[in-house]
């Protein structure tokens, strides 16, 4: 049986050290009928030099905000303290200048 029911196309934003957290939002949005983006390589978690500027880190973030274009909403996943890292909140920055819709969760695991 083929659906042709379009699905709202959600970006997931925050730190890429949320990885449980990210795994948690983009099943829970998912089921609720999104269309869900997220990140595909947990840098912050997989990286030693996480804030080392480097061309794997731009590509990924230049990939990343493609899907914020892309996005019908985008969702920021807050760190467990209840803010956003320098990225994301480079990221929300961005996604309000391109007028998308923002919704904030909060971190239901949280990270070290």
């Amino acid at each position: 049986m083929r659906n042709d029911k379009v699905f709202p196309i959600i970006t997931l934003c925050g730190s890429s050290k949320q990885k449980a957290d990210y795994e948690h939002w983009h099943k829970t949005l998912t089921l609720q009928g999104n269309c869900v983006l997220g990140i595909s390589i947990y840098y912050g978690v997989e990286n030693p030099n996480y804030n080392e500027e480097n061309d794997t880190k731009k590509l990924l973030e230049a990939i990343h905000r493609q899907k914020i274009r892309m996005a019908d909403e985008v969702v920021f996943i807050m760190k467990p303290d209840g803010t956003l890292g320098k990225h994301s909140t480079e990221e929300l920055e961005y996604a309000k200048s391109l007028g998308k819709e923002i919704r904030y969760v909060y971190s239901v695991v949280g990270y070290e």
